[in-house]
């Protein structure tokens, strides 16, 4: 028989009264970090937070999850706003009771490979040892905390993952993704249009604000992959609208990395799609580029020809290699930190931590919390050896993934796979020239990408050794 989901079921005046005491103190804490909020947010946060574990079942919570999304990742121009303080604030507060009820009191186990391991022990650590070299650097605990627990959002992985456990589960777990997609995109490509609008000159196409990146890469892959092995007609139609308006947005936010990972990612799809697939693949993939290509130039005016010049500056840039000016800046900027982490490679400096580093766009030197590099970034936070713990995290589903994708001729598993496969080799390149941590699209669509090939690889599993037992 099975056991009742914990999350579904509370009777207990315990699990109440601890879920309304960290609440409490959670959202005040949350608000703290943000705006002098008051009452309402602390409420607000509360409420949502109650509702969700007491009330609702545990799916209903991770769709809450994701359809709050739009109102915590799609951020404005203006400051961080109420809105995005209650969703966090409520994102953060069910995630931390759930570890809190789920893992600390209930013992319930939550490591079942090496990856689940290394990212629990990064984070363990991280909260043990990481503020104290922040205080060193004279770094407020509120500010380090705000940087720690918006990373902590990785975590949702494991309440998703023992959420998202059948084929069911994953295509509703995948169309309510895309539902609210739709909503985070159609605000974006808003404030894109609104933005292009203000655009006079060339340079000033480089200052316009860049977000749902990693988001993005994945729905665009993602809908190719759909778009090919999709039989039904209408599905096919809105699978196709759903692809052009993804590719769009991804071109628009004029992401030269972004760009580079999508169009390889793109091309290793063709090794995993079958001969009677590739042909279709190939042909709809370039008409659908030279759709959104020629949309441009025929129906942008003068802001489309600003948009298609500047595509072209950046994209010869790139073979300039190290004469680039901002690879040079770059450059300098890994230089300057990489000197500071030899000081203290073990422990490194703290999240939040400032460095001076000199810009040669701007001919001035600032200080820097911030490092386009990934791996040199968290080696200056936390340390070599902590950096090397997270990033094994990614690696070892790198291996699973391809391992998969490779393994099993099922088109959701292989789909799934495949999609995982190209999202952490996506993150490790891009990684190279940029930091994600701090991007909400990222720590969002990542545990959910993962919950879902969790799940169809114990399917696969599951059902390899079941057709193994019938030929015994």
């Amino acid at each position: 028989m099975m056991k009742a989901n914990p999350i579904e079921n509370r009777s207990s005046i315990g699990p109440v009264l601890i879920i309304f005491i960290s609440s409490i103190l959670a959202a005040g804490t949350i608000t703290s970090l943000y705006l002098d909020a008051g009452i309402y947010v602390i409420a607000a946060v509360l409420g949502l937070a109650v509702i969700s574990l007491n009330i609702f079942k545990a799916k209903y919570w991770l769709y809450s999850i994701i359809l709050t999304s739009p109102l915590f990742i799609s951020s404005s121009d203006e400051g961080v706003s109420v809105i995005e303080v209650a969703v966090g604030g409520y994102w953060l507060v069910s995630l931390y009771i759930w570890i809190l009820y789920h893992v600390i009191i209930g013992r319930k186990k939550v490591v079942n490979n090496s990856a689940d391991f290394f990212i629990l022990f990064f984070f363990v650590v991280v909260l043990l040892t990481n503020y104290f070299f922040s205080y060193h650097n004279d770094i407020e605990f509120l500010v380090w905390f705000r940087e720690v627990s918006q990373l902590s959002l990785i975590l949702f992985y494991f309440p998703f993952r023992d959420i998202i456990k059948t084929r069911e589960d994953v295509i509703n777990t995948i169309k309510v993704f895309i539902f609210a997609s739709l909503f985070n995109y159609a605000w974006m490509a808003y404030q894109s249009y609104q933005n292009l609008q203000n655009i006079k000159l060339l340079w000033e196409l480089g200052f316009l604000k860049r977000s749902n990146l990693f988001m993005l890469v994945i729905t665009t892959i993602g809908a190719l992959i759909a778009y090919v092995y999709t039989e039904k007609k209408l599905t096919r139609i809105f699978v196709l609208l759903y692809l052009m308006f993804s590719t769009a947005l991804l071109i628009s936010t004029l992401a030269r990395a972004f760009w580079l990972v999508t169009i390889v990612g793109a091309i290793i799809l063709v090794y995993f799609f079958e001969n009677k697939y590739r042909v279709r693949y190939l042909v709809h993939s370039i008409t659908i580029m030279a759709t959104i290509t020629m949309g441009i130039i025929l129906f942008g005016g003068s802001t489309g020809d600003l948009v298609i010049t500047y595509f072209q500056n950046r994209a010869q840039s790139v073979t300039k290699g190290t004469q680039d000016v901002s690879l040079q800046s770059r450059l300098d900027e890994y230089e300057t930190t990489s000197q500071y982490i030899k000081r203290f490679p073990l422990g490194g400096y703290g999240f939040k931590s400032a460095i001076p580093s000199y810009n040669i766009i701007h001919g001035t030197t600032n200080y820097i919390t911030f490092v386009h590099n990934g791996y040199i970034f968290f080696s200056f936070v936390v340390g070599i050896p902590l950096a090397i713990v997270y990033f094994l995290f990614y690696l070892l589903f790198l291996k699973r993934s391809i391992e998969l994708s490779l393994l099993s001729k099922d088109i959701l598993i292989r789909g799934i796979g495949v999609l995982t496969f190209i999202g952490m080799l996506s993150y490790l390149a891009v990684n190279f020239l940029t930091t994600l941590h701090t991007d909400r699209d990222f720590l969002f669509t990542l545990p959910i990408l993962l919950a879902c090939f969790s799940a169809v690889e114990n399917i696969w599993k599951e059902e390899n050794a079941s057709s193994a037992q019938l030929r015994q």
